[in-house]
């Protein structure tokens, strides 16, 4: 659930945060065979071409806190539901 709920918003907001015309690649990737743990490692990605973040927010983003929300003043009129 919490994958499904990840992908809607990074697809969601890519789309939100880009002008029209502008371009949404969605990938989803895996290797061929699953690590030493017998795990599967699958890759999501979301590339758009919206406004960006800056080095600072994406420093947020990537800490270990569970829940971050960055450029909120970018979002304004946006309604933006956060990663």
């Amino acid at each position: 659930r919490r994958l499904q709920q990840c992908l809607n918003n990074g697809i969601s907001n890519a789309f939100k945060f880009s002008s029209s015309g502008d371009t949404v690649n969605v990938r989803v990737s895996a290797p061929e065979h699953p690590g030493e743990n017998g795990w599967w490692q699958v890759r999501l990605s979301v590339q758009d071409e919206g406004v960006g973040l800056s080095a600072s927010e994406l420093q947020v983003l990537n800490s270990d806190t569970v829940f971050n929300q960055v450029g909120l003043g970018q979002m304004q009129g946006n309604g933006g539901t956060g990663l």
